[in-house]
């Protein structure tokens, strides 16, 4: 399991090995049997440095998405809470949906979200 981790973490990096001058450090947050992998990278030729967080299930030592993580009954919790949130801005901020913005939402998923695992939690924030 380790090494089928470690493999995958160094085909996400190897590609640093071409610019110039990088510098970078990592870190970890296990939930559960989920553990994600934090990289950040900066190097001299980056107009930015990066942030990359790769979620892995300890139990196969695949890479996995947010949704292989959480259960049918929390999946369910998670939609009903952020559409919840989304009508509840939207109406308090006199924003009117149209049909296709309200079939977005309807459609929103939990993979459509960057996903940070902290020590005491879960941060979602809108990739959009």
């Amino acid at each position: 399991m380790e090494l089928s981790i470690n493999e995958d973490i160094e085909k996400s990096v190897v590609h640093y090995k071409d610019r110039e001058f990088c510098i970078g450090q990592s870190g970890f947050v296990q939930k559960t049997s989920f553990i994600q992998i934090h990289i950040y990278t900066s190097c001299i030729d980056m107009l930015e440095s990066e942030n990359n967080y790769h979620l892995y299930d300890l139990e196969s030592g695949e890479r996995c998405t947010v949704s292989y993580m959480l259960n049918d009954r929390v999946q369910k919790e998670f939609y009903t809470f952020f559409k919840s949130r989304i009508g509840s801005y939207a109406s308090s901020h006199s924003i009117q949906l149209n049909e296709d913005e309200s079939n977005k939402v309807n459609l929103i998923d939990v993979n459509d979200f960057s996903t940070i695992f902290e020590t005491d939690g879960i941060q979602f924030t809108s990739k959009t």
